[in-house]
């Protein structure tokens, strides 16, 4: 038996825009937002900050305790965000001798130039 069916012009609208939402609704689910997935890829906990660091939980939680490294808390867990880690790390940079010498050298001509 073949079966056939038949849809009117505005049943068949009906049917496309359905199908869109479907669509739309299972897209979104397998594929979060840029906004979303930054947020929750910014967000580490303490074995994922540790991880990244490089450095041992207990040391993270040493620090933390001292308030030496940025975190959040929200109830007894620890969060911290990728991009104020960078900039912690970035904070502790060193100087190299080049940059020193630079320094110094301007340091020292704008001296000359005052007296």
């Amino acid at each position: 038996m073949n079966e056939e069916i038949l849809f009117s012009p505005v049943k068949l609208s009906e049917l496309g825009n359905l199908i869109e939402a479907s669509v739309r609704k299972v897209f979104e689910t397998t594929h979060p937002s840029k906004t979303e997935s930054k947020v929750e890829s910014d967000l580490l906990d303490i074995r994922q900050a540790s991880e990244f660091l490089g450095l041992a939980v207990p040391t993270l939680y040493a620090k933390v305790s001292e308030r030496k490294i940025p975190h959040s808390k929200q109830g007894k867990k620890l969060f911290f965000s990728r991009e104020q880690l960078n900039a912690w790390v970035k904070s502790g940079q060193r100087k190299t001798v080049a940059q020193i010498e630079t320094e110094a050298n301007s340091f020292i001509s704008r001296k000359r130039q005052l007296a």
